[in-house]
């Protein structure tokens, strides 16, 4: 849950009590998994009405994107399809944060897939291949992009590696066992281990380099960010969403 300039890759803690400003604009991005086959999906709240058409945006340039999905269309239409829209509400994309190919418990795949326009060959959809577009959406200004900001509290296994503490090992193989390659929170785990030693074991993993954990992404300029995601398989009849 991502809340108005922190626009991925944030979730609040155990016993976190931060609440939710007021006239906020909150991205909820979440996903799920049947035996390793993933959906990836997001959509955002508006708290206040100035932020609706922000909203609005990022929703119809999703929509209006999937619509240029066959099998052999060059990915780069993508990010001419979601700037088109934008420009008509006078917004514009975050240029670093794209979707993505989705793979077998792999929820980010080599393909990414921009949202603005870009004059390199990033390849073709692919019938039967499984992707997310998600376009991040702002005001305009500046270009748009985000930056490192704090730990996001996310976690994926980074490497096998070989634990010696007891304790942290454990840990280490419980959450491969759970998770295997795909992300995960902390909070999830506080059925396994004590709240306390699971963020200090937690900590010793990632000083490992056995767990990496994502920073939260923030928009450089302090502006208020937009988001929309479905998953899709590549028909020869275009985009079958599995999100809806």
């Amino acid at each position: 849950m991502d809340v108005n300039e922190v626009a991925a890759h944030y979730t609040p803690t155990i016993g976190e009590e931060t609440t939710i400003p007021e006239d906020s604009v909150v991205k909820i991005d979440l996903g799920t998994h049947y035996n390793g086959l993933i959906a990836d999906s997001a959509v955002t709240v508006s708290l206040s009405d100035k932020y609706d058409d922000l909203v609005y945006a990022a929703e119809e340039a999703l929509e209006e994107a999937l619509k240029v999905v066959a099998p052999g269309v060059p990915i780069t239409e993508v990010g001419k399809r979601v700037e088109r829209v934008l420009k008509n509400y006078n917004y514009q994309a975050v240029s670093n944060l794209t979707g993505h190919s989705i793979e077998y418990f792999e929820l980010h795949g080599d393909v990414s897939i921009p949202n603005v326009q870009v004059n390199w060959d990033l390849g073709k959809f692919e019938e039967g291949k499984v992707y997310a577009i998600e376009p991040f959406v702002t005001f305009e200004g500046r270009p748009s992009k985000v930056v490192d900001w704090k730990p996001g509290g996310i976690y994926i296994v980074n490497k096998p590696r070989n634990v010696k503490d007891p304790e942290a090992k454990s840990l280490f193989d419980e959450i491969n066992r759970r998770f295997r390659t795909l992300p995960f929170a902390e909070r999830w785990l506080q059925d396994f281990m004590p709240a306390d030693k699971l963020h200090l074991n937690i900590e010793k993993l990632v000083k490992l380099k056995a767990l990496y954990e994502y920073p939260a992404l923030i928009e450089v300029g302090g502006r208020p960010v937009s988001q929309a995601e479905h998953t899709f398989v590549v028909t020869k009849d275009g985009a079958l969403v599995t999100t809806q």
